[in-house]
């Protein structure tokens, strides 16, 4: 399943509207938790990935989602603050690859080579992560439950699902 820049970019906005059209309509008081991690692929940290929380919806997660990128050792924090962290309660996670959400540099090439004089460029990043977990309804990390005021909360991807389990 490959997802497009333009089909992220409309997600994207959709989950920012979501996050505008709860907090305008008054939520309940809810309680956030601190939650970090490392992201890896295949054992090796993962740096600039969006860790995306998204709530599922029922009595206790009318909220919108929250979300992080990770750093050059695939670590991520999300400090909770009044009215602000991961909410307590079920989430499924997404995990996007910056990179590909960030536009190429118009001096070259992914590769580093220089583009084509008077070429239009049309090179397309791969992502990094594998698209299942960037697919809210596929991701292995589905019903991930945030149960305390603070969490260590990992997020080990593999490049192929088929030959491994993969049971958060």
């Amino acid at each position: 399943m490959n997802t497009s820049r333009a089909d992220l970019l409309t997600r994207l906005m959709i989950f920012g509207l979501l996050a505008v059209a709860t907090s305008v309509t008054g939520c309940q008081r809810a309680d956030f938790a601190s939650v970090q991690g490392i992201v890896t692929l295949d054992g090796k940290p993962l740096a600039d990935i969006e860790v995306h929380f998204l709530p599922v919806p029922n009595q206790r997660t009318n909220h919108p989602s929250t979300s992080v990128y990770t750093d050059a050792d695939g670590k991520y924090s999300i400090v909770a603050t009044s009215g602000y962290g991961v909410l307590i309660g079920t989430h499924h996670v997404c995990l996007n690859d910056a990179m590909v959400m960030m536009p190429t540099s118009s001096a070259g090439q992914e590769d580093g080579s220089l583009a084509s004089e008077g070429k239009a460029r049309t090179a397309k990043r791969k992502s990094r992560v594998p698209a299942i977990y960037s697919d809210s309804l596929g991701t292995p990390f589905r019903n991930i439950e945030i149960k305390s005021q603070s969490v260590t909360q990992d997020f080990a991807l593999v490049s192929n699902l088929n030959s491994t389990t993969n049971n958060p």
